[in-house]
């Protein structure tokens, strides 16, 4: 759905991000890494917390609604 928004209204990536997931009803949770900038992570909940892990030597993230993944 961000794609849409990007390429349609001319937006940044967290731009479309926003407006798209405004767009959800319910309790959503989105993790996005854009093609164009793969370095960035882009992760956005609606209810509750949302964690961010950093695994051993950077060797990847976590990213998990439940404090029990870690």
């Amino acid at each position: 759905m961000t794609w849409y928004f990007k390429d349609s209204e001319w937006l940044s990536t967290e731009e479309a991000l926003k407006k798209a997931f405004n767009k959800l009803e319910g309790s959503n949770a989105i993790v996005m890494i854009d093609n164009e900038d793969p370095n960035k992570i882009y992760c956005v909940k609606s209810a509750g917390p949302l964690h961010v892990g950093i695994l051993k030597d950077n060797a990847g993230y976590i990213v998990a609604s439940e404090v029990a993944v870690f």
